[in-house]
Protein backbone atom coordinates (compact mmCIF):
# COMPACT_ATOMS: atom_id res chain seq x y z
CA UNK A 1 0.00 0.00 0.00
CA UNK A 2 2.51 2.51 0.60
CA UNK A 3 4.08 1.58 -3.12
CA UNK A 4 0.81 2.38 -4.04
CA UNK A 5 0.54 5.37 -2.87
CA UNK A 6 4.02 6.20 -4.05
CA UNK A 7 2.99 5.67 -7.57
CA UNK A 8 -0.32 7.20 -7.44
CA UNK A 9 1.37 10.92 -6.04
CA UNK A 10 5.06 10.77 -6.92
CA UNK A 11 4.90 14.67 -6.42
CA UNK A 12 2.69 15.01 -3.26
CA UNK A 13 4.55 15.58 0.23
CA UNK A 14 4.90 12.40 2.03
CA UNK A 15 6.95 13.66 4.89
CA UNK A 16 7.13 17.34 6.32
CA UNK A 17 10.36 18.01 9.26
CA UNK A 18 10.34 21.13 10.37
CA UNK A 19 9.62 22.96 7.37
CA UNK A 20 12.06 20.69 5.26
CA UNK A 21 9.33 18.46 2.56
CA UNK A 22 10.22 15.25 1.53
CA UNK A 23 7.86 13.84 -1.26
CA UNK A 24 6.14 10.19 -1.96
CA UNK A 25 9.15 9.58 -5.14
CA UNK A 26 11.92 11.12 -3.01
CA UNK A 27 10.72 8.66 0.03
CA UNK A 28 10.51 5.47 -1.77
CA UNK A 29 14.23 6.35 -3.22
CA UNK A 30 15.08 6.66 0.22
CA UNK A 31 13.27 3.72 1.48
CA UNK A 32 14.76 1.74 -1.81
CA UNK A 33 18.49 2.41 -1.10
CA UNK A 34 18.15 1.88 2.77
CA UNK A 35 16.60 -1.73 1.41
CA UNK A 36 19.34 -2.43 -1.10
CA UNK A 37 21.92 -1.34 1.72
CA UNK A 38 20.09 -3.93 4.52
CA UNK A 39 20.70 -6.35 1.93
CA UNK A 40 24.45 -5.26 0.85
CA UNK A 41 24.96 -6.10 4.58
CA UNK A 42 23.96 -9.64 4.54
CA UNK A 43 20.14 -8.96 6.45
CA UNK A 44 17.98 -11.86 5.67
CA UNK A 45 14.63 -12.68 5.14
CA UNK A 46 12.50 -12.53 9.04
CA UNK A 47 15.87 -11.25 10.67
CA UNK A 48 14.77 -8.66 13.53
CA UNK A 49 16.79 -5.08 13.06
CA UNK A 50 16.43 -2.69 16.02
CA UNK A 51 14.92 0.90 15.56
CA UNK A 52 15.59 3.25 18.79
CA UNK A 53 14.79 6.50 17.13
CA UNK A 54 11.82 9.45 17.80
CA UNK A 55 9.96 10.62 15.11
CA UNK A 56 12.33 11.79 12.24
CA UNK A 57 12.20 10.94 9.20
CA UNK A 58 14.60 7.89 8.91
CA UNK A 59 12.26 5.91 11.09
CA UNK A 60 9.28 5.50 8.58
CA UNK A 61 12.60 4.63 5.83
CA UNK A 62 13.91 2.03 7.91
CA UNK A 63 9.97 0.59 8.96
CA UNK A 64 9.47 0.36 5.13
CA UNK A 65 12.80 -0.72 3.97
CA UNK A 66 12.75 -3.86 7.00
CA UNK A 67 9.61 -4.92 5.02
CA UNK A 68 10.68 -4.44 1.58
CA UNK A 69 12.73 -7.31 1.45
CA UNK A 70 10.98 -9.15 4.32
CA UNK A 71 13.13 -8.17 7.71
CA UNK A 72 11.39 -7.19 10.71
CA UNK A 73 11.73 -3.67 12.37
CA UNK A 74 12.08 -3.70 16.09
CA UNK A 75 10.58 -0.10 17.11
CA UNK A 76 12.31 0.43 20.61
CA UNK A 77 11.63 3.57 22.87
CA UNK A 78 14.92 5.75 23.01
CA UNK A 79 14.79 6.59 26.42
CA UNK A 80 14.65 3.12 27.89
CA UNK A 81 17.32 1.82 30.50
CA UNK A 82 20.74 -0.14 29.65
CA UNK A 83 19.59 -3.48 30.93
CA UNK A 84 16.08 -2.78 28.66
CA UNK A 85 18.71 -2.10 25.31
CA UNK A 86 20.37 -5.78 26.55
CA UNK A 87 16.81 -7.27 27.02
CA UNK A 88 15.67 -6.12 22.99
CA UNK A 89 18.71 -7.17 21.75
CA UNK A 90 19.03 -10.33 23.30
CA UNK A 91 14.99 -11.45 22.64
CA UNK A 92 15.43 -10.81 19.15
CA UNK A 93 19.22 -12.18 18.23
CA UNK A 94 19.42 -8.75 16.45
CA UNK A 95 22.65 -7.77 14.37
CA UNK A 96 21.95 -4.47 13.18
CA UNK A 97 20.78 -1.58 15.32
CA UNK A 98 19.55 1.96 14.23
CA UNK A 99 20.26 4.25 17.21
CA UNK A 100 19.27 8.02 17.16
CA UNK A 101 23.45 9.17 17.94
CA UNK A 102 22.24 11.18 20.98
CA UNK A 103 22.77 7.36 22.21
CA UNK A 104 26.29 6.45 21.04
CA UNK A 105 27.82 6.79 24.53
CA UNK A 106 24.88 5.24 25.93
CA UNK A 107 24.78 2.16 23.63
CA UNK A 108 28.27 1.52 23.16
CA UNK A 109 28.17 -1.65 25.10
CA UNK A 110 25.62 -3.23 22.36
CA UNK A 111 28.86 -3.65 20.23
CA UNK A 112 29.66 -6.93 22.15
CA UNK A 113 26.40 -8.03 21.68
CA UNK A 114 26.11 -7.31 18.04
CA UNK A 115 27.52 -6.44 14.70
CA UNK A 116 26.29 -3.08 13.16
CA UNK A 117 25.46 0.12 14.95
CA UNK A 118 24.70 2.77 12.67
CA UNK A 119 23.82 6.18 14.14
CA UNK A 120 21.00 8.20 13.08
CA UNK A 121 21.01 12.04 13.30
CA UNK A 122 17.68 13.82 13.59
CA UNK A 123 19.61 16.99 11.60
CA UNK A 124 20.07 14.77 8.33
CA UNK A 125 16.31 16.08 6.92
CA UNK A 126 15.95 19.84 8.31
CA UNK A 127 16.58 22.69 5.95
CA UNK A 128 20.10 23.99 5.56
CA UNK A 129 19.51 26.84 8.11
CA UNK A 130 18.39 24.69 10.87
CA UNK A 131 20.55 21.97 10.46
CA UNK A 132 23.31 24.71 10.97
CA UNK A 133 21.67 26.06 14.23
CA UNK A 134 20.54 22.85 15.03
CA UNK A 135 20.54 21.93 18.86
CA UNK A 136 20.53 18.10 17.95
CA UNK A 137 24.59 17.96 18.99
CA UNK A 138 25.95 14.01 18.87
CA UNK A 139 28.53 12.92 21.15
CA UNK A 140 31.92 11.84 19.21
CA UNK A 141 31.92 8.38 18.40
CA UNK A 142 33.28 5.73 16.39
CA UNK A 143 30.07 3.98 14.80
CA UNK A 144 29.23 4.98 10.99
CA UNK A 145 26.42 6.77 10.29
CA UNK A 146 22.89 6.59 8.21
CA UNK A 147 24.43 9.10 5.75
CA UNK A 148 26.85 6.41 4.90
CA UNK A 149 24.17 4.02 5.16
CA UNK A 150 22.08 5.39 2.74
CA UNK A 151 25.17 6.17 0.24
CA UNK A 152 25.75 2.42 -0.04
CA UNK A 153 22.31 1.64 -1.13
CA UNK A 154 22.32 4.29 -3.32
CA UNK A 155 25.56 2.80 -5.29
CA UNK A 156 24.51 -0.98 -4.81
CA UNK A 157 23.30 -2.74 -8.06
CA UNK A 158 20.75 -4.76 -6.40
CA UNK A 159 17.23 -4.75 -8.89
CA UNK A 160 14.30 -4.46 -6.19
CA UNK A 161 11.93 -4.41 -8.89
CA UNK A 162 12.37 -8.22 -9.49
CA UNK A 163 12.22 -9.06 -6.13
CA UNK A 164 8.80 -10.35 -4.73
CA UNK A 165 6.92 -8.70 -1.84
CA UNK A 166 7.19 -11.05 1.48
CA UNK A 167 3.66 -13.14 2.42
CA UNK A 168 1.81 -10.55 4.05
CA UNK A 169 0.85 -12.42 6.95
CA UNK A 170 4.62 -12.79 8.01
CA UNK A 171 5.83 -10.43 10.65
CA UNK A 172 6.74 -6.68 9.39
CA UNK A 173 7.93 -4.89 12.99
CA UNK A 174 7.68 -5.51 16.43
CA UNK A 175 5.98 -3.62 19.02
CA UNK A 176 6.83 -4.23 22.75
CA UNK A 177 3.48 -3.50 25.24
CA UNK A 178 3.58 -0.61 28.29
CA UNK A 179 4.30 -3.68 30.76
CA UNK A 180 1.20 -3.15 32.75
CA UNK A 181 1.05 -6.87 33.55
CA UNK A 182 4.84 -7.35 34.18
CA UNK A 183 7.67 -7.59 32.01
CA UNK A 184 7.24 -5.24 28.26
CA UNK A 185 6.09 -8.23 25.87
CA UNK A 186 6.87 -8.17 22.14
CA UNK A 187 4.03 -8.06 19.65
CA UNK A 188 4.75 -9.23 16.54
CA UNK A 189 2.51 -7.66 13.50
CA UNK A 190 2.40 -8.40 9.83
CA UNK A 191 1.79 -6.35 7.12
CA UNK A 192 -1.81 -7.28 6.56
CA UNK A 193 -2.14 -5.90 10.58
CA UNK A 194 -0.61 -2.52 9.30
CA UNK A 195 -3.16 -2.35 6.19
CA UNK A 196 -6.19 -3.33 7.58
CA UNK A 197 -5.91 -1.04 10.19
CA UNK A 198 -4.95 1.69 7.90
CA UNK A 199 -8.47 0.90 5.73
CA UNK A 200 -10.02 0.43 8.80
CA UNK A 201 -9.16 3.72 10.50
CA UNK A 202 -9.92 5.32 7.41
CA UNK A 203 -13.26 3.80 6.68
CA UNK A 204 -13.82 4.92 10.40
CA UNK A 205 -12.97 8.29 10.65
CA UNK A 206 -15.15 9.36 7.23
CA UNK A 207 -12.96 12.31 6.55
CA UNK A 208 -9.54 11.35 5.62
CA UNK A 209 -8.74 13.02 2.14
CA UNK A 210 -4.90 13.16 -0.44
CA UNK A 211 -3.43 15.87 1.17
CA UNK A 212 -4.36 16.57 4.83
CA UNK A 213 -1.92 17.01 7.04
CA UNK A 214 -1.39 14.85 10.19
CA UNK A 215 0.72 16.14 13.32
CA UNK A 216 3.00 13.37 14.11
CA UNK A 217 3.59 13.72 17.80
CA UNK A 218 3.08 10.40 19.01
CA UNK A 219 6.07 8.24 18.86
CA UNK A 220 6.89 5.70 15.81
CA UNK A 221 7.61 3.01 18.60
CA UNK A 222 4.24 2.83 19.59
CA UNK A 223 0.84 1.00 17.57
CA UNK A 224 -0.85 4.69 17.83
CA UNK A 225 2.08 6.58 16.11
CA UNK A 226 3.52 3.90 13.74
CA UNK A 227 0.47 2.15 12.22
CA UNK A 228 -2.10 5.38 12.63
CA UNK A 229 0.36 8.87 12.41
CA UNK A 230 2.47 7.23 10.05
CA UNK A 231 1.07 4.15 7.62
CA UNK A 232 -2.58 5.27 7.93
CA UNK A 233 -1.59 8.85 6.44
CA UNK A 234 0.40 7.05 3.59
CA UNK A 235 -2.22 4.81 2.64
CA UNK A 236 -4.99 7.53 2.00
CA UNK A 237 -1.97 10.08 0.30
CA UNK A 238 -1.65 12.66 3.44
CA UNK A 239 1.16 14.23 4.65
CA UNK A 240 3.24 12.93 8.48
CA UNK A 241 3.89 16.39 9.74
CA UNK A 242 6.87 14.71 12.01
CA UNK A 243 8.05 16.38 15.45
CA UNK A 244 10.59 14.34 17.12
CA UNK A 245 10.59 16.97 20.55
CA UNK A 246 8.00 19.54 21.94
CA UNK A 247 7.06 20.89 25.60
CA UNK A 248 3.73 19.08 26.21
CA UNK A 249 2.67 22.60 28.12
CA UNK A 250 3.09 24.30 24.56
CA UNK A 251 0.90 21.61 22.46
CA UNK A 252 -1.73 24.07 21.54
CA UNK A 253 1.10 26.41 20.13
CA UNK A 254 2.25 23.58 18.17
CA UNK A 255 -1.07 22.70 16.54
CA UNK A 256 -1.33 26.22 15.50
CA UNK A 257 2.03 26.84 14.11
CA UNK A 258 1.39 23.18 11.84
CA UNK A 259 -2.41 24.05 11.24
CA UNK A 260 -3.03 19.94 10.53
CA UNK A 261 -6.02 19.04 9.44
CA UNK A 262 -6.10 15.83 11.83
CA UNK A 263 -4.72 15.90 15.47
CA UNK A 264 -4.08 12.25 17.30
CA UNK A 265 -2.72 12.79 20.64
CA UNK A 266 -3.24 11.08 24.26
CA UNK A 267 -5.26 13.02 26.85
CA UNK A 268 -2.49 14.66 28.51
CA UNK A 269 -1.81 16.63 25.57
CA UNK A 270 -5.41 17.62 25.37
CA UNK A 271 -5.18 18.60 29.10
CA UNK A 272 -2.16 20.77 28.23
CA UNK A 273 -4.63 22.85 25.57
CA UNK A 274 -7.09 23.19 28.23
CA UNK A 275 -4.78 24.29 30.97
CA UNK A 276 -2.68 26.56 28.75
CA UNK A 277 -5.35 27.72 25.96
CA UNK A 278 -4.59 30.56 24.34
CA UNK A 279 -6.85 33.39 24.20
CA UNK A 280 -8.19 34.40 20.31
CA UNK A 281 -6.53 31.15 18.96
CA UNK A 282 -9.02 30.05 15.28
CA UNK A 283 -9.01 25.93 15.10
CA UNK A 284 -11.26 26.28 12.41
CA UNK A 285 -8.66 24.51 9.95
CA UNK A 286 -9.26 20.88 12.32
CA UNK A 287 -11.35 18.46 10.65
CA UNK A 288 -10.41 15.25 12.85
CA UNK A 289 -9.64 15.34 16.89
CA UNK A 290 -8.95 12.31 18.15
CA UNK A 291 -8.14 10.81 21.88
CA UNK A 292 -6.50 7.06 22.11
CA UNK A 293 -3.56 5.59 24.24
CA UNK A 294 -5.54 6.64 27.81
CA UNK A 295 -8.93 6.90 28.78
CA UNK A 296 -10.33 10.44 28.35
CA UNK A 297 -11.94 11.68 31.71
CA UNK A 298 -15.56 13.71 30.51
CA UNK A 299 -14.81 16.55 31.84
CA UNK A 300 -11.39 16.43 29.77
CA UNK A 301 -13.70 15.75 27.17
CA UNK A 302 -16.39 18.73 27.67
CA UNK A 303 -13.44 20.92 28.40
CA UNK A 304 -12.25 19.86 24.56
CA UNK A 305 -15.38 20.53 23.02
CA UNK A 306 -15.89 23.98 24.87
CA UNK A 307 -12.07 24.89 23.61
CA UNK A 308 -13.02 23.54 20.17
CA UNK A 309 -16.04 25.51 19.85
CA UNK A 310 -14.77 28.55 21.57
CA UNK A 311 -12.05 28.69 19.12
CA UNK A 312 -14.46 28.35 16.03
CA UNK A 313 -14.51 24.65 15.49
CA UNK A 314 -17.77 22.78 15.19
CA UNK A 315 -15.36 19.16 15.76
CA UNK A 316 -15.95 17.03 19.05
CA UNK A 317 -13.42 15.28 20.42
CA UNK A 318 -13.58 11.65 19.04
CA UNK A 319 -12.16 8.90 21.71
CA UNK A 320 -10.87 5.83 20.71
CA UNK A 321 -9.55 2.29 21.60
CA UNK A 322 -6.77 0.47 20.74
CA UNK A 323 -4.02 -2.31 22.05
CA UNK A 324 -0.59 -3.24 20.76
CA UNK A 325 -2.10 -6.67 20.03
CA UNK A 326 -3.82 -5.18 17.16
CA UNK A 327 -1.50 -2.85 16.20
CA UNK A 328 -3.57 0.24 17.75
CA UNK A 329 -7.30 1.70 17.31
CA UNK A 330 -9.83 -0.57 16.88
CA UNK A 331 -13.07 1.42 17.69
CA UNK A 332 -13.78 5.14 17.66
CA UNK A 333 -16.54 7.17 18.23
CA UNK A 334 -18.51 8.35 15.46
CA UNK A 335 -18.05 12.36 13.75
CA UNK A 336 -20.28 14.49 15.84
CA UNK A 337 -20.82 12.27 18.48
CA UNK A 338 -20.74 13.37 22.29
CA UNK A 339 -21.92 10.68 24.09
CA UNK A 340 -19.45 10.30 27.67
CA UNK A 341 -17.14 7.28 28.91
CA UNK A 342 -17.71 5.90 25.21
CA UNK A 343 -15.24 4.46 22.89
CA UNK A 344 -17.12 4.56 20.01
CA UNK A 345 -18.16 1.86 17.13
CA UNK A 346 -16.36 -1.48 16.63
CA UNK A 347 -13.61 -0.78 13.12
CA UNK A 348 -14.97 -2.89 10.03
CA UNK A 349 -14.43 -6.42 10.62
CA UNK A 350 -13.47 -6.52 14.25
CA UNK A 351 -16.00 -8.04 16.70
CA UNK A 352 -16.16 -7.38 20.12
CA UNK A 353 -16.98 -9.65 22.86
CA UNK A 354 -17.18 -8.30 26.31
CA UNK A 355 -16.79 -10.99 29.51
CA UNK A 356 -18.11 -10.65 32.71
CA UNK A 357 -19.60 -7.33 32.56
CA UNK A 358 -22.73 -5.91 34.54
CA UNK A 359 -24.77 -4.20 32.19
Amino acid sequence: MFLASCQKYPQDTAIEYFGAKISYSKLKEYVDACAKSLLSLGCREGEHIAVILPNIPQAAILFYAASRIGAVADMIHPLSAVREFEFYIKNSNIRFVFAVDLLAEKISFLSELTEVIILVSPAQFLPAPLKIASSFKAPKHAFSTFEKFLKRGEKSDINLENRPFTDSKKPCALLYTGGTTGDSKGVLLSSDNFNCCALEAIKSCGCLERGDRVLTVLPVFHGFGLGVCIHTVMVFGGICDMVPKFKVREFEKLILKHRPQVVAAVPALYHAMVTNDIAGADLSFLKCVISGGDMLPVKLQRDMNALLSKHNSKLKIRQGYGLAECLSGVCLMPEGCEAENCLGLPYPDNEFKIDGAKI
